[in-house]
């Protein structure tokens, strides 16, 4: 089953903030999901929060590993422990702006 994501505004002063909810996680596997902020920006930071934990109680890491200016989106790694599952795990994932993009302050 696909990553399943959600997005929200959750500040705009002084730093824009989103997040993300992540559902259906497939362990290990890169996903590039939309970050919802600001057309042509790159977080300056992407941190997590597990706020449901899997079903099996396993442990959830979480990696940022790359952005995109042209496709406004973060590619995220979500895996845990050999033998454990990510099942019924959903994750938070909040992006930080400091720019604006498509010529705006930056």
């Amino acid at each position: 089953m696909a990553l399943a994501s959600s997005s929200k505004v959750i500040s705009s002063v002084p730093f824009l903030i989103t997040e993300l909810s992540l559902s259906t996680i497939v362990a290990g596997k890169s996903e590039a999901v939309s970050h919802g902020g600001p057309t042509g920006a790159t977080p300056l930071m992407v941190l997590h929060t597990v706020s449901t934990r899997p079903t099996d109680g396993s442990v959830v890491d979480f990696a940022w590993t790359a952005s995109s200016t042209s496709g406004d989106t973060v590619s995220v790694t979500l895996d845990t422990v050999p033998g454990g599952s990510l099942t019924g795990a959903v994750v938070k994932v909040y992006c930080l702006f400091s720019e604006q993009g498509s010529g705006g302050i930056r």
